[in-house]
């Protein structure tokens, strides 16, 4: 699975490709970029690990702000939900807002960001994604 993350003008972009998996031995085929095909010899013929799952009710919509040059679009998703981690018998809550460019000038995310802030100012903005987070998780309470 390919997933960049960089920052361009205090904005993130991440590309994300989302698929079900037929069994739980990892199918880079689709991998084209050059570093990630590296990595993939070191983890070529193992199996993958359920570590936690993330399930989460959403509701969403598309913002467009800003006119001109400064219009953008993007898509305003609340989940609401929990992250489970079978092997530790663990569960911790799940309440985000995500906000996500969906066309237009990329600094409409700050904007939204900002306007969100405003409304809810204890709010945290967090460039972590699901996967990130629960990872975190995970790895944290498994330390002996």
């Amino acid at each position: 699975v390919k997933s960049e993350i960089k920052n361009n003008k205090n904005n993130l972009f991440r590309n994300e490709i989302k698929s079900k998996l037929k069994n739980n031995a990892p199918d880079l085929s689709v991998v084209q970029d050059q570093k990630t095909q590296e990595i993939y010899t070191q983890i070529k013929h193992k199996p993958l690990k359920h570590i936690f799952t993330a399930a989460a009710e959403r509701r969403y919509f598309t913002y467009t702000i800003g006119s001109g040059r400064e219009k953008g679009k993007v898509e305003i998703a609340f989940d609401v939900g929990t992250y489970f981690f079978p092997d530790l018998k663990k569960s911790i809550p799940m309440v985000e807002i995500e906000v996500e460019a969906k066309g237009g000038n990329p600094s409409a995310i700050n904007r939204v960001c900002e306007k969100i802030l405003t409304i809810a100012p204890s709010a945290k903005i967090i460039k972590k994604s699901k996967a990130q987070i629960g990872t975190k998780f995970y790895i944290e309470n498994t330390r002996a």
